[in-house]
């Protein structure tokens, strides 16, 4: 993929789901920060919590 944008041009980046809009966002971009927060189920945060017994972690 090849993308130029010239200084005071606009672009949309559009597609249908699954079609790989946030993967060239995100290679553009590299990782954002999150502005604040973190993620919760049920009020905990699931970050730091404890691995249930029987549950393995994900493969990636």
């Amino acid at each position: 993929m090849d993308l130029t944008v010239r200084r005071g041009e606009t672009v949309g980046l559009v597609g249908e789901s699954g079609s790989g809009k946030s993967i060239i966002g995100s290679a553009i971009l590299g990782p954002v920060p999150a502005p604040g927060g973190w993620p919760a189920f049920d009020g905990t945060d699931i970050t730091r919590g404890r691995r249930r017994a029987g549950c393995r972690p994900g493969r990636g």
